[in-house]
């Protein structure tokens, strides 16, 4: 095994975790929209925004802090960075 493919198979690795880990920390809390008043709303309305502005970014930043907080996701960036330097 050559020090290239050894290199890919990292990056690929690094990614994926950090798909899987965006996914599930992200999207799969809270769902698209995190607006769960009306269930049959697909998205958030310009209305709803505007009543909940405040919840709705502070959900925002917790949602961010929470992902930056995981081990999983600073694997998977140094993964990834691992594998570009060893390309070079």
């Amino acid at each position: 095994m050559t020090l290239t493919q050894i290199s890919n198979y990292l990056f690929l690795g690094s990614l994926a975790l950090l798909i899987i880990t965006l996914f599930v920390k992200g999207i799969g809390r809270r769902g698209m929209t995190g607006y769960s008043a009306d269930p049959y709303s697909g998205s958030t309305t310009d209305l709803q925004f505007e009543n909940d502005h405040r919840k709705v970014i502070q959900g925002q930043d917790k949602l961010i802090k929470n992902i930056f907080k995981s081990y999983f996701i600073w694997i998977s960036i140094i993964g990834i960075a691992t594998s570009i330097v060893i390309t070079l």
